[in-house]
């Protein structure tokens, strides 16, 4: 488990937690985990959030805190939420997940405050790993920052019409989010980052009738009295979320475990074998050919949106808004 009670003080500890600063996106990739093509503009309120990472860091202790969006820096404050999380003292590091194509644009303040960023490239719209390495070498030698790019040239696609309360609770069940990446979001703690954005991501499919506020119910309020009880409650709480019925993650997770999939993750972060990868043709067709045999079948759950489907973007699939 990537969180525990550290003693005297009795706190809860996190590995990581997100913070979503920017709700939407620069770009409109297909099957986007977060749902920002399908989200109104929308920023974290940066007074909540400086009361959020307060109320955190009375009861939590963790190594890094991640500013993500959306596109995080399309925020224009984002040197405020970084300065925010950084006087309440709430983390060990301070980091930004982005996808490089406003990197050029950062000021000096926003490198003196972060403690590292990373980078995921997507091959039509991102900057080259050339020319991000070029500027953020430069940029970390001044300023001390560490960073890292990941090639991203594929999604899953993770959404499903509604799930059984058995096969809710099997994604649930083997989903690594809910254990490595919880999120806060306007005044609220949730074990992964779906619960926020589930509700108007159905509402523009019109795949529900009647929608639940999943961003109330499948979380824990962080202006609750007493916090870090109910913070523990909720993180022992072995049932289901609600948002969980509309989600496979976990089901694909517990596919990707395989000796196969561990081995590829290897490969893609290593860069320049990950770069040949990606460029080279072959190579491409021999890896979804390979996922297609090792990825479930379409018949592991009812009603299935299949989970082996590698979607590739292209720029048709991901395109600047």
């Amino acid at each position: 488990m990537e969180y525990a009670e550290s003693m005297p003080e009795k706190k809860l500890r996190f590995k990581q937690i997100e913070a979503p600063i920017a709700d939407h996106c620069n770009l409109r990739c297909k099957s986007c985990s977060h749902h920002s093509p399908y989200l109104a503009p929308h920023f974290y309120d940066l007074g909540r959030f400086s009361k959020d990472v307060q109320a955190l860091s009375n009861v939590c202790e963790l190594d890094d805190l991640l500013l993500i969006g959306g596109e995080p820096l399309i925020n224009p404050h984002i040197d405020d939420y970084l300065a925010a999380a950084r006087d309440s003292g709430v983390a060990k590091n301070y980091g930004v997940v982005t996808n490089g194509i406003l990197l050029h644009r950062m000021t000096n303040r926003f490198f003196e405050l972060v403690d590292f960023i990373l980078v995921s490239a997507y091959p039509a719209t991102s900057p080259s790993r050339k020319a991000v390495d070029e500027l953020m070498l430069a940029r970390a030698h001044q300023f001390s920052f560490k960073y890292n790019v990941n090639n991203m040239d594929s999604f899953y696609n993770i959404e499903t019409p509604k799930l059984s309360e058995s096969e809710a609770q099997r994604s649930f069940d083997g989903c690594r989010r809910r254990v490595h990446m919880p999120l806060i979001h306007s005044g609220f703690f949730y074990k992964c980052m779906r619960p926020p954005t589930t509700r108007e991501y159905l509402e523009s499919h019109k795949m529900c009738e009647e929608v639940p506020d999943f961003a109330s119910i499948d979380g824990v309020s962080l202006d609750t009295e007493n916090l870090l009880s109910a913070l523990k409650d909720y993180m022992h709480d072995s049932g289901a979320l609600q948002s969980c019925s509309f989600c496979q993650l976990g089901i694909r997770d517990s596919y990707m475990n395989t000796p196969y999939h561990r081995a590829r993750r290897m490969v893609r972060r290593i860069p320049l074998l990950g770069d040949m990868v990606s460029a080279n043709s072959f190579m491409m067709k021999l890896e979804r050919s390979f996922d297609s045999k090792i990825s479930p079948p379409e018949s592991a759950i009812e009603n299935p949106v299949p989970v082996h489907q590698h979607e590739m973007m292209d720029r048709r699939e991901c395109e600047p808004r």
